[in-house]
Protein backbone atom coordinates (compact mmCIF):
# COMPACT_ATOMS: atom_id res chain seq x y z
CA UNK A 1 0.00 0.00 0.00
CA UNK A 2 1.24 3.48 -0.89
CA UNK A 3 2.07 5.01 2.51
CA UNK A 4 2.02 8.62 1.28
CA UNK A 5 -1.35 8.09 -0.36
CA UNK A 6 -2.74 6.60 2.86
CA UNK A 7 -1.50 9.58 4.88
CA UNK A 8 -3.11 12.01 2.45
CA UNK A 9 -6.35 10.01 2.63
CA UNK A 10 -6.36 10.14 6.42
CA UNK A 11 -6.05 13.93 6.20
CA UNK A 12 -9.07 13.92 3.84
CA UNK A 13 -6.93 15.07 0.93
CA UNK A 14 -8.68 12.63 -1.37
CA UNK A 15 -7.51 14.35 -4.56
CA UNK A 16 -3.89 14.11 -3.48
CA UNK A 17 -4.29 10.50 -2.40
CA UNK A 18 -5.85 9.53 -5.72
CA UNK A 19 -2.97 11.15 -7.60
CA UNK A 20 -0.47 9.15 -5.54
CA UNK A 21 -2.33 5.86 -6.10
CA UNK A 22 -2.58 6.52 -9.84
CA UNK A 23 1.07 7.55 -10.26
CA UNK A 24 2.23 4.40 -8.45
CA UNK A 25 -0.02 2.24 -10.65
CA UNK A 26 1.32 3.86 -13.83
CA UNK A 27 4.92 3.60 -12.64
CA UNK A 28 4.93 0.02 -11.36
CA UNK A 29 2.28 -1.45 -13.70
CA UNK A 30 1.42 -4.10 -11.12
CA UNK A 31 -2.01 -5.55 -10.45
CA UNK A 32 -1.71 -4.73 -6.74
CA UNK A 33 -1.12 -1.03 -7.43
CA UNK A 34 -4.00 -0.88 -9.91
CA UNK A 35 -6.33 -2.63 -7.43
CA UNK A 36 -5.35 -0.12 -4.71
CA UNK A 37 -6.10 2.73 -7.10
CA UNK A 38 -9.42 1.16 -8.10
CA UNK A 39 -10.45 0.76 -4.46
CA UNK A 40 -9.62 4.42 -3.76
CA UNK A 41 -11.73 5.45 -6.73
CA UNK A 42 -14.57 3.28 -5.47
CA UNK A 43 -14.36 4.84 -2.01
CA UNK A 44 -14.82 8.28 -3.59
CA UNK A 45 -17.86 6.90 -5.44
CA UNK A 46 -16.20 7.04 -8.83
CA UNK A 47 -17.74 3.75 -9.80
CA UNK A 48 -17.11 3.84 -13.55
CA UNK A 49 -13.46 4.83 -13.15
CA UNK A 50 -13.04 2.14 -10.49
CA UNK A 51 -14.40 -0.51 -12.84
CA UNK A 52 -11.97 0.67 -15.55
CA UNK A 53 -9.03 0.50 -13.12
CA UNK A 54 -10.04 -3.00 -12.06
CA UNK A 55 -10.15 -3.88 -15.76
CA UNK A 56 -6.55 -2.66 -16.16
CA UNK A 57 -5.53 -4.73 -13.12
CA UNK A 58 -7.02 -7.83 -14.77
CA UNK A 59 -4.85 -7.28 -17.85
CA UNK A 60 -1.57 -7.02 -15.91
CA UNK A 61 -2.12 -9.50 -13.10
CA UNK A 62 -3.92 -12.66 -12.04
CA UNK A 63 -7.40 -12.01 -13.38
CA UNK A 64 -9.15 -14.35 -10.95
CA UNK A 65 -7.71 -12.59 -7.89
CA UNK A 66 -8.60 -9.18 -9.33
CA UNK A 67 -12.16 -10.33 -10.01
CA UNK A 68 -12.46 -11.35 -6.36
CA UNK A 69 -11.12 -7.99 -5.16
CA UNK A 70 -13.37 -6.03 -7.53
CA UNK A 71 -16.48 -8.00 -6.60
CA UNK A 72 -15.86 -7.55 -2.87
CA UNK A 73 -15.12 -3.83 -3.22
CA UNK A 74 -18.11 -2.99 -5.43
CA UNK A 75 -20.45 -5.07 -3.28
CA UNK A 76 -19.28 -3.05 -0.30
CA UNK A 77 -20.34 0.10 -2.17
CA UNK A 78 -23.67 -1.53 -3.09
CA UNK A 79 -22.79 -0.83 -6.71
CA UNK A 80 -24.45 -4.01 -7.87
CA UNK A 81 -24.57 -2.75 -11.44
CA UNK A 82 -20.78 -2.57 -11.62
CA UNK A 83 -20.18 -5.65 -9.48
CA UNK A 84 -22.30 -7.92 -11.68
CA UNK A 85 -19.71 -8.75 -14.34
CA UNK A 86 -17.00 -9.44 -11.75
CA UNK A 87 -19.35 -11.63 -9.70
CA UNK A 88 -20.25 -13.62 -12.78
CA UNK A 89 -16.56 -14.20 -13.51
CA UNK A 90 -15.90 -15.28 -9.92
CA UNK A 91 -18.72 -17.80 -10.18
CA UNK A 92 -17.57 -19.03 -13.61
CA UNK A 93 -14.09 -19.63 -12.17
CA UNK A 94 -15.61 -21.78 -9.41
CA UNK A 95 -14.41 -19.40 -6.67
CA UNK A 96 -17.74 -18.00 -5.50
CA UNK A 97 -18.45 -18.17 -1.80
CA UNK A 98 -21.85 -17.64 -0.18
CA UNK A 99 -21.50 -13.79 -0.01
CA UNK A 100 -20.70 -13.74 -3.73
CA UNK A 101 -23.76 -15.83 -4.54
CA UNK A 102 -25.94 -13.60 -2.36
CA UNK A 103 -24.51 -10.51 -4.05
CA UNK A 104 -25.05 -12.06 -7.47
CA UNK A 105 -28.70 -12.79 -6.63
CA UNK A 106 -29.26 -9.15 -5.68
CA UNK A 107 -27.31 -7.83 -8.67
CA UNK A 108 -29.29 -9.97 -11.13
CA UNK A 109 -32.57 -8.99 -9.48
CA UNK A 110 -31.68 -5.30 -9.64
CA UNK A 111 -30.78 -5.70 -13.31
CA UNK A 112 -34.28 -7.01 -13.99
CA UNK A 113 -33.02 -10.57 -14.55
CA UNK A 114 -35.32 -11.99 -11.90
CA UNK A 115 -35.56 -15.52 -13.28
CA UNK A 116 -31.77 -15.79 -13.30
CA UNK A 117 -31.69 -14.46 -9.75
CA UNK A 118 -34.07 -17.20 -8.65
CA UNK A 119 -31.92 -19.84 -10.38
CA UNK A 120 -28.78 -18.46 -8.72
CA UNK A 121 -30.47 -18.54 -5.33
CA UNK A 122 -31.46 -22.17 -5.85
CA UNK A 123 -27.87 -22.98 -6.82
CA UNK A 124 -26.58 -21.23 -3.69
CA UNK A 125 -28.93 -23.10 -1.38
CA UNK A 126 -27.96 -26.41 -2.96
CA UNK A 127 -24.25 -25.65 -2.67
CA UNK A 128 -24.03 -23.93 0.72
CA UNK A 129 -27.10 -25.30 2.44
CA UNK A 130 -29.81 -23.30 4.25
CA UNK A 131 -27.65 -20.32 5.22
CA UNK A 132 -29.75 -17.58 6.90
CA UNK A 133 -28.57 -14.97 4.37
CA UNK A 134 -29.76 -17.04 1.44
CA UNK A 135 -33.00 -18.05 3.14
CA UNK A 136 -33.76 -14.40 3.85
CA UNK A 137 -33.18 -13.54 0.19
CA UNK A 138 -35.49 -16.36 -0.82
CA UNK A 139 -38.24 -15.09 1.49
CA UNK A 140 -37.87 -11.53 0.20
CA UNK A 141 -38.05 -12.56 -3.44
CA UNK A 142 -41.02 -14.79 -2.69
CA UNK A 143 -42.92 -11.97 -0.98
CA UNK A 144 -42.85 -9.79 -4.11
CA UNK A 145 -46.08 -11.49 -5.15
CA UNK A 146 -48.94 -10.85 -2.74
CA UNK A 147 -50.17 -14.43 -3.02
CA UNK A 148 -46.81 -15.66 -1.67
CA UNK A 149 -46.71 -13.33 1.33
CA UNK A 150 -48.09 -15.96 3.74
CA UNK A 151 -45.50 -18.54 2.69
CA UNK A 152 -42.76 -15.93 2.94
CA UNK A 153 -43.89 -14.96 6.44
CA UNK A 154 -43.79 -18.60 7.53
CA UNK A 155 -40.23 -18.89 6.22
CA UNK A 156 -39.21 -15.76 8.10
CA UNK A 157 -40.75 -17.02 11.35
CA UNK A 158 -38.82 -20.27 10.91
CA UNK A 159 -35.61 -18.29 10.47
CA UNK A 160 -36.20 -16.56 13.80
CA UNK A 161 -36.98 -19.86 15.54
CA UNK A 162 -33.69 -21.31 14.36
CA UNK A 163 -31.84 -18.22 15.53
CA UNK A 164 -30.53 -15.44 13.31
CA UNK A 165 -26.75 -15.36 12.90
CA UNK A 166 -26.40 -11.86 14.41
CA UNK A 167 -28.34 -8.71 15.32
CA UNK A 168 -28.10 -7.38 11.78
CA UNK A 169 -29.67 -10.52 10.36
CA UNK A 170 -32.41 -10.54 13.01
CA UNK A 171 -33.17 -6.90 12.18
CA UNK A 172 -33.46 -7.68 8.45
CA UNK A 173 -35.80 -10.61 9.17
CA UNK A 174 -38.10 -8.43 11.29
CA UNK A 175 -38.20 -5.76 8.57
CA UNK A 176 -39.22 -8.44 6.08
CA UNK A 177 -41.86 -9.74 8.52
CA UNK A 178 -43.35 -6.26 8.81
CA UNK A 179 -43.56 -5.96 5.01
CA UNK A 180 -45.34 -9.32 4.76
CA UNK A 181 -47.81 -8.39 7.50
CA UNK A 182 -48.58 -5.15 5.66
CA UNK A 183 -49.31 -7.06 2.43
CA UNK A 184 -51.47 -9.57 4.28
CA UNK A 185 -53.52 -6.84 5.94
CA UNK A 186 -52.32 -7.84 9.41
CA UNK A 187 -51.73 -4.21 10.27
CA UNK A 188 -51.67 -4.64 14.05
CA UNK A 189 -48.51 -6.75 13.69
CA UNK A 190 -46.57 -4.30 11.54
CA UNK A 191 -45.29 -1.81 14.12
CA UNK A 192 -44.31 -4.47 16.72
CA UNK A 193 -42.20 -6.17 14.03
CA UNK A 194 -40.66 -2.84 13.03
CA UNK A 195 -39.72 -2.00 16.59
CA UNK A 196 -38.02 -5.38 16.95
CA UNK A 197 -36.14 -4.66 13.73
CA UNK A 198 -34.95 -1.26 14.93
CA UNK A 199 -34.04 -2.14 18.51
CA UNK A 200 -30.51 -3.50 17.85
CA UNK A 201 -29.82 -0.85 15.20
CA UNK A 202 -30.79 1.95 17.55
CA UNK A 203 -28.47 0.61 20.24
CA UNK A 204 -25.60 0.46 17.75
CA UNK A 205 -26.22 3.90 16.22
CA UNK A 206 -27.38 5.99 19.18
CA UNK A 207 -24.31 8.26 18.99
CA UNK A 208 -24.88 8.83 15.28
CA UNK A 209 -28.50 9.77 15.95
CA UNK A 210 -27.53 12.28 18.61
CA UNK A 211 -24.83 13.85 16.42
CA UNK A 212 -27.14 14.01 13.42
CA UNK A 213 -29.86 15.67 15.49
CA UNK A 214 -27.42 18.38 16.58
CA UNK A 215 -26.25 18.85 13.00
CA UNK A 216 -29.81 19.18 11.68
CA UNK A 217 -30.63 21.81 14.29
CA UNK A 218 -27.44 23.70 13.42
CA UNK A 219 -28.17 23.61 9.69
CA UNK A 220 -31.68 24.95 10.27
CA UNK A 221 -30.35 27.82 12.36
CA UNK A 222 -27.76 28.56 9.70
CA UNK A 223 -30.20 28.62 6.78
CA UNK A 224 -32.32 31.11 8.71
CA UNK A 225 -29.45 33.59 8.30
CA UNK A 226 -29.60 33.38 4.49
CA UNK A 227 -30.89 36.31 2.45
CA UNK A 228 -31.95 36.82 -1.15
CA UNK A 229 -28.78 38.85 -1.56
CA UNK A 230 -26.71 35.76 -0.66
CA UNK A 231 -28.42 33.70 -3.34
CA UNK A 232 -28.15 36.48 -5.92
CA UNK A 233 -24.44 36.92 -5.27
CA UNK A 234 -23.85 33.16 -5.58
CA UNK A 235 -25.51 33.09 -9.00
CA UNK A 236 -23.58 36.13 -10.20
CA UNK A 237 -20.30 34.77 -8.86
CA UNK A 238 -20.67 31.42 -10.58
CA UNK A 239 -21.79 32.72 -13.96
CA UNK A 240 -23.01 30.32 -16.62
CA UNK A 241 -21.93 26.68 -16.51
CA UNK A 242 -21.02 24.51 -19.47
CA UNK A 243 -22.87 21.60 -17.84
CA UNK A 244 -26.55 21.34 -16.95
CA UNK A 245 -27.48 20.05 -13.51
CA UNK A 246 -30.70 18.98 -11.85
CA UNK A 247 -30.95 17.94 -8.21
CA UNK A 248 -33.74 15.56 -7.18
CA UNK A 249 -34.18 15.95 -3.46
CA UNK A 250 -36.91 16.29 -0.85
CA UNK A 251 -37.44 13.70 1.83
CA UNK A 252 -36.81 9.96 1.43
CA UNK A 253 -39.86 8.00 0.18
CA UNK A 254 -41.40 11.08 -1.44
CA UNK A 255 -41.22 9.82 -5.02
CA UNK A 256 -37.57 10.70 -5.68
CA UNK A 257 -36.76 7.23 -7.04
CA UNK A 258 -39.80 7.13 -9.32
CA UNK A 259 -38.90 10.56 -10.70
CA UNK A 260 -35.27 9.45 -11.11
CA UNK A 261 -36.29 6.41 -13.13
CA UNK A 262 -38.68 8.39 -15.34
CA UNK A 263 -36.10 11.10 -16.10
CA UNK A 264 -33.27 8.57 -16.44
CA UNK A 265 -35.04 7.02 -19.44
CA UNK A 266 -34.48 10.23 -21.44
CA UNK A 267 -31.59 9.95 -23.91
CA UNK A 268 -30.12 13.30 -22.83
CA UNK A 269 -30.15 12.57 -19.10
CA UNK A 270 -27.63 10.70 -16.97
CA UNK A 271 -28.48 9.95 -13.34
CA UNK A 272 -26.05 9.72 -10.46
CA UNK A 273 -28.20 7.95 -7.91
CA UNK A 274 -27.65 8.56 -4.19
CA UNK A 275 -23.89 8.92 -4.57
CA UNK A 276 -22.74 10.86 -1.47
CA UNK A 277 -20.38 13.01 -3.50
CA UNK A 278 -21.50 16.37 -2.15
CA UNK A 279 -22.05 15.31 1.45
CA UNK A 280 -18.89 13.21 1.88
CA UNK A 281 -16.34 14.81 -0.43
CA UNK A 282 -17.43 18.42 -0.85
CA UNK A 283 -18.92 19.54 2.44
CA UNK A 284 -17.55 16.99 4.96
CA UNK A 285 -13.90 18.10 4.69
CA UNK A 286 -15.06 21.64 5.49
CA UNK A 287 -17.23 20.40 8.33
CA UNK A 288 -14.17 18.82 9.98
CA UNK A 289 -12.61 22.26 10.35
CA UNK A 290 -15.80 23.70 11.92
CA UNK A 291 -16.43 21.17 14.67
CA UNK A 292 -18.56 23.58 16.67
CA UNK A 293 -21.18 23.72 13.93
CA UNK A 294 -21.83 23.71 10.19
CA UNK A 295 -19.14 25.18 7.90
CA UNK A 296 -19.46 28.77 6.79
CA UNK A 297 -20.85 29.64 3.37
CA UNK A 298 -17.98 29.13 0.92
CA UNK A 299 -16.10 32.12 -0.48
CA UNK A 300 -15.74 32.45 -4.28
CA UNK A 301 -12.29 30.83 -4.83
CA UNK A 302 -13.11 27.89 -2.59
CA UNK A 303 -16.57 27.50 -4.12
CA UNK A 304 -15.09 27.23 -7.61
CA UNK A 305 -12.66 24.51 -6.50
CA UNK A 306 -15.46 22.60 -4.79
CA UNK A 307 -17.68 22.81 -7.87
CA UNK A 308 -14.87 21.48 -10.07
CA UNK A 309 -14.37 18.56 -7.69
CA UNK A 310 -18.12 17.86 -7.66
CA UNK A 311 -18.26 17.56 -11.44
CA UNK A 312 -15.07 15.49 -11.61
CA UNK A 313 -16.31 12.96 -9.04
CA UNK A 314 -19.73 12.60 -10.64
CA UNK A 315 -18.18 12.01 -14.05
CA UNK A 316 -16.04 9.37 -12.37
CA UNK A 317 -19.25 7.77 -11.15
CA UNK A 318 -21.40 7.84 -14.30
CA UNK A 319 -18.90 8.41 -17.13
CA UNK A 320 -18.43 11.36 -19.52
CA UNK A 321 -21.45 13.65 -19.59
CA UNK A 322 -21.08 15.23 -23.02
CA UNK A 323 -24.12 17.40 -23.64
CA UNK A 324 -26.33 15.39 -21.30
CA UNK A 325 -27.99 16.79 -18.18
CA UNK A 326 -26.67 15.37 -14.92
CA UNK A 327 -29.43 14.46 -12.48
CA UNK A 328 -28.03 14.14 -8.97
CA UNK A 329 -30.74 12.21 -7.15
CA UNK A 330 -30.18 12.40 -3.41
CA UNK A 331 -32.94 13.11 -0.87
CA UNK A 332 -30.31 13.12 1.88
CA UNK A 333 -29.09 16.49 0.54
CA UNK A 334 -32.12 18.47 1.71
CA UNK A 335 -30.46 19.52 5.01
CA UNK A 336 -27.41 20.65 3.00
CA UNK A 337 -29.38 22.37 0.25
CA UNK A 338 -28.17 25.84 1.20
CA UNK A 339 -24.56 24.72 0.90
CA UNK A 340 -25.33 22.91 -2.36
CA UNK A 341 -26.72 26.11 -3.91
CA UNK A 342 -23.72 28.04 -2.61
CA UNK A 343 -21.30 25.76 -4.47
CA UNK A 344 -23.56 24.96 -7.44
CA UNK A 345 -26.03 27.85 -7.81
CA UNK A 346 -26.75 26.84 -11.41
CA UNK A 347 -28.37 23.61 -10.18
CA UNK A 348 -32.11 23.34 -10.81
CA UNK A 349 -33.92 21.87 -7.81
CA UNK A 350 -36.63 19.24 -8.22
CA UNK A 351 -38.13 19.04 -4.76
CA UNK A 352 -40.39 16.06 -4.11
CA UNK A 353 -43.25 16.36 -1.62
CA UNK A 354 -45.66 13.82 -0.18
CA UNK A 355 -48.36 13.74 2.49
CA UNK A 356 -46.30 13.87 5.75
CA UNK A 357 -48.01 10.93 7.45
CA UNK A 358 -47.60 8.73 4.38
CA UNK A 359 -43.96 9.66 3.90
CA UNK A 360 -43.03 9.06 7.53
CA UNK A 361 -44.86 5.74 7.66
CA UNK A 362 -43.01 4.68 4.52
CA UNK A 363 -39.63 5.77 5.92
CA UNK A 364 -40.29 3.93 9.18
CA UNK A 365 -41.26 0.73 7.35
CA UNK A 366 -38.42 0.68 4.83
CA UNK A 367 -35.20 -1.19 5.60
CA UNK A 368 -32.55 1.40 4.71
CA UNK A 369 -28.77 1.56 5.13
CA UNK A 370 -28.11 3.68 8.22
CA UNK A 371 -26.79 7.15 7.41
CA UNK A 372 -27.15 10.64 8.87
CA UNK A 373 -30.76 10.90 7.64
CA UNK A 374 -32.09 7.33 7.87
CA UNK A 375 -30.77 6.97 11.43
CA UNK A 376 -33.72 9.15 12.49
CA UNK A 377 -36.12 6.50 11.22
CA UNK A 378 -35.02 4.15 13.99
CA UNK A 379 -37.38 6.01 16.36
CA UNK A 380 -40.91 7.07 15.46
CA UNK A 381 -40.69 10.45 17.18
CA UNK A 382 -37.26 11.15 15.72
CA UNK A 383 -38.69 10.54 12.26
CA UNK A 384 -40.94 13.56 12.74
CA UNK A 385 -38.09 15.63 14.17
CA UNK A 386 -35.97 14.96 11.09
CA UNK A 387 -38.87 15.59 8.70
CA UNK A 388 -39.85 18.86 10.35
CA UNK A 389 -36.28 20.20 10.34
CA UNK A 390 -35.75 19.25 6.68
CA UNK A 391 -39.04 20.80 5.61
CA UNK A 392 -38.37 23.99 7.57
CA UNK A 393 -35.04 24.25 5.75
CA UNK A 394 -36.85 23.83 2.43
CA UNK A 395 -39.58 26.33 3.25
CA UNK A 396 -36.96 28.93 4.17
CA UNK A 397 -35.08 28.37 0.90
CA UNK A 398 -38.30 28.29 -1.11
CA UNK A 399 -39.17 31.74 0.22
CA UNK A 400 -35.78 33.05 -0.94
CA UNK A 401 -35.59 31.35 -4.34
CA UNK A 402 -37.19 33.39 -7.11
CA UNK A 403 -36.61 30.67 -9.70
CA UNK A 404 -34.67 27.49 -10.31
CA UNK A 405 -36.94 25.11 -8.39
CA UNK A 406 -39.97 22.97 -9.08
CA UNK A 407 -42.06 21.09 -6.50
CA UNK A 408 -43.30 17.65 -7.53
CA UNK A 409 -46.08 16.12 -5.47
CA UNK A 410 -46.04 12.36 -5.15
CA UNK A 411 -49.81 12.11 -5.32
CA UNK A 412 -49.89 13.88 -8.68
CA UNK A 413 -46.87 11.95 -9.98
CA UNK A 414 -48.56 8.58 -9.46
CA UNK A 415 -51.88 9.89 -10.80
CA UNK A 416 -50.46 11.32 -14.05
CA UNK A 417 -46.73 10.66 -14.40
CA UNK A 418 -46.78 11.51 -18.11
CA UNK A 419 -47.99 15.06 -17.57
CA UNK A 420 -45.62 15.60 -14.63
CA UNK A 421 -42.71 14.27 -16.71
CA UNK A 422 -43.48 16.78 -19.48
CA UNK A 423 -43.48 19.64 -16.96
CA UNK A 424 -40.17 18.51 -15.46
CA UNK A 425 -38.51 18.10 -18.86
CA UNK A 426 -39.64 21.60 -19.81
CA UNK A 427 -38.25 22.93 -16.52
CA UNK A 428 -34.90 21.28 -17.31
CA UNK A 429 -34.88 22.62 -20.86
CA UNK A 430 -35.20 19.16 -22.39
CA UNK A 431 -37.45 18.09 -25.27
CA UNK A 432 -40.06 15.39 -24.85
CA UNK A 433 -38.91 11.87 -25.67
CA UNK A 434 -40.84 8.69 -26.51
CA UNK A 435 -38.38 6.77 -24.32
CA UNK A 436 -39.87 8.39 -21.22
CA UNK A 437 -43.13 6.53 -21.82
CA UNK A 438 -41.15 3.25 -21.64
CA UNK A 439 -39.31 4.21 -18.44
CA UNK A 440 -39.96 0.85 -16.75
CA UNK A 441 -38.12 -0.96 -19.53
CA UNK A 442 -35.22 1.49 -19.27
CA UNK A 443 -35.09 0.99 -15.49
CA UNK A 444 -34.68 -2.74 -16.00
CA UNK A 445 -31.88 -2.12 -18.49
CA UNK A 446 -29.79 0.24 -16.39
CA UNK A 447 -30.64 -0.84 -12.85
CA UNK A 448 -31.71 1.32 -9.92
CA UNK A 449 -29.54 2.06 -6.90
CA UNK A 450 -32.32 2.76 -4.38
CA UNK A 451 -33.52 -0.01 -2.03
CA UNK A 452 -36.95 0.48 -3.66
CA UNK A 453 -35.66 -0.65 -7.07
CA UNK A 454 -38.27 -3.41 -7.40
CA UNK A 455 -41.24 -1.13 -6.70
CA UNK A 456 -40.45 1.42 -9.40
CA UNK A 457 -40.41 -1.28 -12.09
CA UNK A 458 -44.06 -2.05 -11.39
CA UNK A 459 -46.88 -0.10 -13.05
CA UNK A 460 -47.55 3.17 -11.25
CA UNK A 461 -50.31 2.67 -8.70
CA UNK A 462 -52.01 4.98 -6.25
CA UNK A 463 -52.14 2.33 -3.51
CA UNK A 464 -49.45 4.04 -1.45
CA UNK A 465 -51.51 7.24 -1.21
CA UNK A 466 -53.30 7.37 2.14
CA UNK A 467 -51.54 4.26 3.44
CA UNK A 468 -51.22 5.89 6.86
CA UNK A 469 -54.97 5.38 7.41
CA UNK A 470 -54.28 1.67 8.01
CA UNK A 471 -52.29 2.63 11.11
CA UNK A 472 -54.31 5.51 12.62
CA UNK A 473 -53.37 4.58 16.19
CA UNK A 474 -49.72 5.48 15.48
CA UNK A 475 -50.49 9.15 14.76
CA UNK A 476 -51.31 11.96 17.14
CA UNK A 477 -49.66 10.26 20.13
CA UNK A 478 -47.20 12.10 22.42
CA UNK A 479 -43.62 12.21 21.08
CA UNK A 480 -44.81 10.76 17.77
CA UNK A 481 -46.05 11.96 14.40
CA UNK A 482 -48.94 14.44 14.57
CA UNK A 483 -52.21 13.89 12.76
CA UNK A 484 -52.20 17.51 11.66
CA UNK A 485 -49.65 20.30 11.89
CA UNK A 486 -49.06 23.88 10.71
CA UNK A 487 -45.98 22.59 8.89
CA UNK A 488 -48.04 20.09 6.91
CA UNK A 489 -50.52 22.79 5.96
CA UNK A 490 -47.72 25.10 4.84
CA UNK A 491 -46.49 22.31 2.59
CA UNK A 492 -49.98 22.03 1.12
CA UNK A 493 -51.26 18.99 3.05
Amino acid sequence: MNRKAVQLWERRDHDGALREFRQLALRTRTAVAWVDYAKALALTWQGCRAAEAFGTARRVGPAAAVDQAAANCLLGMRRYDLALEFLERVRAAGQAQAPHIAGLVVALDRAGRTDEAQEMLTEGLQRFGPLPELQLLRAKLMSRRAENAEESLTALELLLERGASDDSMASAVHYARAACCQKLGRFAEVFPALRLAKQPLLAAHRATLEQSTRSLDGLLEQVRTLTRENLRSWRERQGSSAQSLGLITGFPRSGTTLLEVILGSHERVVVSSEAPVFSDFIIAPQWDSHRAGPPDWSEPPQSKRLAERYWRLHEGNVGPLGDRVLIDKNPALTPLLGHFLNVLPEGRVLFCLREPKDVLLSCFMQELPVNNVSVHFLEWGQSWHCFSRCMEIWLRLRDLLDEGFLEIRYERLVADHGEVAREVLDFLGLPESPQVADYRLRAAERGVYSPTYAEVREPVQAGAVGRWTRHPEQFGIPDGVPLDSPLGRELGY
